[in-house]
């Protein structure tokens, strides 16, 4: 895979920026984008109420587990993430044009450049 977490940040970074919500992939809960920085994304679940700060080295391993086994699901990502998984996963599918829903569960599949490859 050619692309590096830097690129894809600022990818992130530039979408998020455009945005006022995200919703997660299977509950469909909108998620206030309450700011964003270099370091950090801040969300607030118009469920709860309450207030997520996902940390630049959060999505980092995201985005790397992503990109080494081309799929990434909740329970790929740490449980000191719980609270946060759900909200990562939507940002990946909903900000890189080259992650796809896995049908059916909360998962993204990576796509990345490649030619023909299923």
């Amino acid at each position: 895979m050619t692309e590096s977490f830097d690129t894809i940040w600022e990818e992130i970074l530039r979408c998020l920026r455009n945005r006022r919500d995200i919703s997660t992939l299977t509950r469909r809960e909108r998620n206030e984008i309450i700011a964003v920085n270099n370091d950090a994304i801040i969300v607030k679940s118009e469920k709860t109420g309450t207030e997520r700060v996902l940390k630049k080295e959060e999505i980092r391993f995201a985005v790397e587990k992503l990109l080494e086994s081309g799929t990434l699901s909740l329970e790929d990502l740490s449980p000191r993430l719980i609270g946060k998984r759900a909200i990562i996963l939507a940002i990946l599918f909903h900000c890189l044009p080259h992650v796809e829903r896995v049908t059916g569960r909360s998962s993204i599949r990576y796509l990345g450049q490649r030619q023909n490859s299923e």
